[in-house]
């Protein structure tokens, strides 16, 4: 079973997450103190201006910490770039108006737009990318080039402001080529896959039908009536069904919009079966293994378990895995290397091939109330990355 190992005490992890959230909470009070700090707080529309500022400056780094979670990126990036430039066009008006400065540039919704533009870069389709990031880089530009004046000091920002834009850009990029050269690895390994399955069913089958008719070849030449050859005909088809049933559903083709699909799938409408999944964001990947190791267990399960009892599937998130669980009862006499699916390369071996094939473990034997237990742990890759 995977092992962590634990921070020892005091000591603080630094994911890329937590690094984001510090940067953007320290832009935001950078925010208020180029704002306020020894500033004239002005009249109540001056005040409101800037407590405006400063809400929007939040509402932007909100949609950045949300958006792994927000379902509509294109959308928060969006209203993030039209509500920074709505900023800026309030202070220019402003600084016509009163002939000094109101609002003095946001680092918050620079960086935020910075890490918007990444994310859409690298997620989005190119039709929406192309226009939301020219915008995003208009908005940061803007913000310390006109919100000040254009002859303040502080206009020198737009340069850093712009090629800060331009790295978020290609890191994007980057990271988009990255992904798309994940997919084709990931289908060309699936695809090597089914290619190795239906050599297994062709020589499994093989082997079985040959079984199968030199027993009835047998059973012909014999003088009388044989029960127990009837009877070894009849186990030969039985494992020969659950064998090719058990590859053909392996060699689908099928893909799954979530977990809790794919395992809906795997138990089929099988009664006995319970199913408790969680719906949270797993690679595809990992829903493909989730989805054949369950297939796996089931039909072990429906083999040596307690005919009538239930078989409790159990898919959660845990701390950075998808731990999967399959439990039944064990019937009698069961209690050995049948339990673990006749110590076939079909059985056990073949569910732990799946987990170690993406980075997992496979653990499986009786527990303390003497069911039989499959338990697969699968790593989470972490989703709250840069971009």
């Amino acid at each position: 079973m995977t092992r962590t190992t634990a921070a020892p005490p005091g000591h603080l992890r630094w994911t890329p997450f937590g690094v984001e959230v510090v940067l953007l909470w320290l832009a935001l009070f950078a925010d208020g103190w180029l704002n306020y700090a020894g500033r004239p707080v002005g009249d109540v529309a001056i005040l409101a201006v800037r407590l405006a500022a400063m809400v929007i400056s939040g509402l932007i780094v909100a949609v950045v910490l949300i958006r792994h979670r927000f379902p509509r990126l294109v959308l928060g990036t969006l209203a993030a770039s039209l509500a920074s430039l709505l900023v800026t066009v309030v202070a220019v008006q402003l600084l016509a108006a009163e002939d000094r400065q109101i609002i003095r540039p946001s680092v918050a919704e620079v960086l935020g737009l910075a890490i918007l533009v990444g994310s859409i870069c690298r997620k989005s389709a190119p039709r929406q990318a192309i226009p939301l990031a020219a915008l995003a880089g208009i908005a940061m530009t803007l913000n310390p080039l006109l919100r000040p004046g254009i002859d303040s000091d502080w206009a020198l920002l737009a340069v850093p402001a712009a090629v800060l834009w331009g790295a978020s850009v290609g890191v994007g990029l980057v990271l988009r080529d990255a992904d798309n050269l994940r997919r084709t690895a990931q289908t060309t390994t699936r695809e090597l896959e089914r290619l190795n399955l239906a050599r297994e069913l062709h020589d499994f089958v093989a082997h079985h039908v040959t079984g199968i008719v030199v027993l009835a070849q047998g059973a012909q030449m014999s003088p009388r009536h044989n029960p127990a050859v009837l009877a070894e005909i009849e186990e030969a088809g039985t494992e020969a069904l659950t064998a090719m049933r058990r590859l053909v559903g392996m060699l689908r083709t099928d893909t799954f919009a979530t977990l809790t699909d794919a395992l809906k799938d795997a138990c089929g409408n099988d009664e006995s079966v319970r199913l408790a999944s969680q719906d949270f964001v797993v690679p595809a990947e990992l829903i493909s293994a989730a989805h054949r190791i369950t297939l796996e267990a089931l039909t072990n399960a429906r083999r040596y378990g307690e005919p009538g009892t239930p078989i409790d599937v159990t898919a959660r998130p845990g701390r950075g895995v998808l731990v999967l669980q399959i439990a039944n009862q064990v019937a009698a006499g069961n209690h050995g290397e049948e339990a673990r699916g006749g110590g076939s390369e079909y059985g056990l071996v073949g569910m732990r091939e799946r987990a170690e094939a993406v980075g997992g473990t496979l653990m499986a034997g009786l527990d303390v109330g003497g069911n039989w237990l499959v338990t697969a742990v699968l790593p989470l890759p972490d989703e709250r990355s840069w971009i």
